[in-house]
């Protein structure tokens, strides 16, 4: 069953016309914009400050369990805006708030609040501490923090690394806590600490969030941040690909500058080593191209390309940002690595490679694994998933998701997709969405495994219980109707499983997820003939695997 228990309580409204607490808050809103003078613009964050008030002050049925979290007297409470997303598939826009107590956020919690192009309200999601009684007075300064730290993970903190105040909930209560985010560390682990059931690794780079007791000092926990796989390709795919390259200075690059990714190589040195990243642009040879960056370059445009097409977004971060790509990367100097990761620290990814028979071939040869690695650098821009527990199932379980939609991207029958991920390296399948049980993964949250969250449990199995979330998009996919029918087509599971990941936070879980979509679903299809036909879908292929709307 499901024990999942981030400390936030869930609230879900997504209104319709003749919804009357939806007509009665809209109204108001027009009101105060006839009010103001005339020439004056309205912003967004303004109009959903507006309609957050308003919602908390509802009396309607539809709003009046949607209360402002209590706090004790002399506390105060407050919401502040962090970010704002466009919805170009509705023209909507999302303005996601955070809870704060005395100026200081609760980690994971979240409002948000949708409005349309004309500024009406949609809909409101939120996940929220209902009652925070914590001493919000640090006893302990940010520098002992940063000594305590740097003792802990037997290494530097580099001088842009400051320690933040949340409150965190650690152990089924609210503390006041200081996180150092993405701190590399060079702890020693036994071999036992190291062991992961399903070929995967999330300690090989040891980037870190270390979580400090605010009052006594004491390390609470560290919390890893998502990290790459580990898998033995069995060679090239010897497939000649069309590549986009670039001319600088009479020289070829692999870099295709409309979808701005670039591909470089270590030439095999460690990226442990600072300063050593992204390595040197990899230009043509020769007449040759270096091909495990072929692999790399190709796949990369793929993904970026996917991102800038279906989900109309500007790059990784929605800004434009170059992906980087690093080819024959070694974690340690001397010893093969062979794995594939996003780094968050240089927003880029990094490929191994593995022997077959005595010749070394990439990682990146892989198209699915690719987008997964990439996908958790999506998810580190927008929901910013923690790695541990139902949490980190959940960030696995989107870049699984989204491996799958990329790699099967064009063939519009889901009942012929490869649901396997991971098999195009060596034939070694890791995860099967439509099939968890054939590699070890729950798919009901009946069967949830509740595993420590520690190094040799896989953070609380992120691996593992990813495989639930994952069949309930499975589910989704290939829903069919009454006729047989997909009662969802082309580009729209992608779609929405994008709008559900853009609306969730730190801490979210399976249920949030299921919430964000079905939220998200309201705003995409709210004119669709088929609309009740395509919630009810959502509704069953999340219901049938245990996740129910908390």
């Amino acid at each position: 069953m499901d024990t999942f228990n981030n400390g936030l309580h869930s609230f879900y409204f997504h209104g319709s016309g003749d919804d009357n607490a939806l007509k009665s808050i809209n109204s108001s809103f027009r009101q105060k914009t006839l009010r103001m003078a005339t020439g004056t613009a309205t912003r967004p964050q303004d109009a959903a400050k507006f309609y957050l008030d308003k919602t908390f002050e509802s009396e309607e049925d539809s709003l009046a369990s949607f209360n402002k979290p209590e706090i004790p007297a002399a506390s105060k409470i407050d919401f502040e805006v962090f970010n704002v997303e466009d919805i170009p598939f509705t023209e909507n826009k999302i303005v996601k708030f955070r809870q704060k107590v005395n100026n200081i956020s609760v980690y994971g919690s979240y409002v948000n609040v949708e409005i349309d192009k004309d500024y009406n309200l949609i809909s409101v999601n939120s996940s929220l501490a209902p009652l925070i009684t914590v001493n919000t007075v640090a006893k302990i300064s940010p520098a002992d923090v940063l000594t305590k730290a740097k003792a802990y993970i037997e290494n530097t903190i580099p001088i842009s690394v400051t320690p933040l105040l949340y409150i965190y909930f650690y152990k089924g209560e609210w503390k006041l806590v200081y996180v150092l985010k993405n701190v590399f560390s060079k702890k020693k682990y036994a071999d036992s600490e190291s062991n992961n059931p399903l070929r995967e690794s999330p300690e090989f780079l040891n980037y870190i969030n270390v979580i400090v007791d605010a009052q006594t000092g004491e390390i609470l926990k560290e919390s890893p941040r998502a990290t790459g796989l580990q898998a033995n390709a069995p060679g090239d795919d010897n497939i000649e690909y069309t590549i986009s390259v670039r001319l600088n200075d009479n020289v070829l690059e692999l870099a295709d500058e409309e979808l701005n990714v670039i591909t470089y190589d270590l030439n095999f040195d460690s990226f442990n080593m600072e300063g050593v990243l992204p390595g040197t642009i990899i230009t043509q040879n020769g007449g040759n191209w270096l091909s495990p960056g072929v692999n790399a370059h190709h796949n990369a445009c793929v993904v970026i390309g996917f991102l800038k097409k279906v989900l109309k977004r500007n790059g990784v971060d929605n800004n434009g940002m170059s992906l980087k790509s690093t080819v024959r990367c070694v974690e340690f100097l001397g010893i093969n690595w062979e794995n594939a990761a996003w780094l968050r620290n240089s927003n880029q990814m990094v490929y191994g490679q593995t022997k077959v028979n005595g010749v070394s071939k990439t990682l990146a040869l892989s198209l699915d694994i690719v987008a997964h690695e990439i996908m958790h650098g999506v998810t580190e821009f927008t929901s910013n998933l923690d790695y541990e527990n139902q949490t980190g199932a959940l960030n696995e379980s989107y870049s699984d998701i989204f491996a799958i939609i990329i790699s099967n991207n064009g063939n519009p029958d889901p009942s012929s997709w490869n649901w396997q991920f991971g098999d195009a390296i060596s034939g070694i399948e890791l995860r099967d969405l439509s099939s968890p049980g054939k590699f070890g993964q729950p798919s009901h949250i009946n069967d949830y495994v509740d595993l420590p969250n520690n190094r040799a449990n896989d953070w609380g199995g992120v691996h593992k219980n990813s495989g639930i979330h994952n069949k309930a998009a499975f589910n989704l996919i290939t829903s069919v109707d009454g006729s047989g029918n997909f009662v969802f087509s082309g580009d729209e599971p992608a779609i929405l499983f994008y709008m559900g990941l853009i609306q969730l936070s730190s801490t979210s879980g399976f249920s949030d997820s299921y919430r964000c979509i079905l939220n998200a679903a309201g705003s995409l299809f709210i004119s669709h003939p088929e609309k009740d036909k395509k919630m009810n879908a959502i509704q069953q292929a999340f219901e049938s695997v245990g996740i129910n709307i908390v």
